[in-house]
């Protein structure tokens, strides 16, 4: 009941807004998921995934288990919009995805300032791939999954080009 109480749409707002594109709701989530406060932006999202996935294999129930999958489609089919608008407005990061704006990485990984506000920001990457590996891994929407997976591997390849320029590749640990 309560992660059927939440909305996929919601917590792509600040996605949308990442990638250039309209946000699918008129507000996301506040809290930790606003761009306007210190923030998690994202990870919530990626925890979101997870559950819905876990949920969604581990129910029995046919009405319940569809409702889930509305949910899970939602994530997907928005995270790969935001994906792909991203990839098509900034070609050098294509497969990037994320609830904040990728010039924080810059603050992190030492390459360069940035103004955004987002505490721990490859921590929250990684939950947004777990949750997208957690739904190839548990959901059995076969065109769905594919999706998801599809997501994750080019995130991956974004991630491992990035880190290969760093020439001090301790700095992400």
């Amino acid at each position: 009941e309560y992660l059927l109480s939440l909305n996929s749409k919601k917590f792509l707002y600040e996605f949308y807004k990442v990638a250039g594109l309209t946000p699918p709701t008129t507000e996301g989530y506040q809290g930790w998921e606003r761009s306007n406060d210190i923030n998690f932006r994202g990870h919530t999202f990626g925890h979101y995934m997870s559950a819905l996935s876990q949920a969604y294999k581990g129910t029995g129930d046919a009405g319940v288990k569809a409702e889930l999958l509305v949910q899970i489609k939602d994530a997907v089919e928005g995270l790969k919009a935001c994906q792909d608008a991203y990839g098509k407005n900034h070609p050098d990061s294509a497969g990037y995805v994320s609830a904040f704006r990728e010039d924080i990485l810059n603050k992190v990984d030492g390459t360069g300032g940035s103004n955004e506000n987002v505490i721990v920001p490859w921590y929250n990457l990684h939950k947004v791939l777990a949750g997208l590996i957690d739904i190839y891994t548990f959901v059995d929407d076969k065109a769905t999954a594919d999706v998801a997976l599809e997501i994750a591997e080019n995130f991956s390849e974004y991630v491992y080009k990035r880190c290969s320029k760093l020439s001090d590749k301790t700095v992400m640990l």
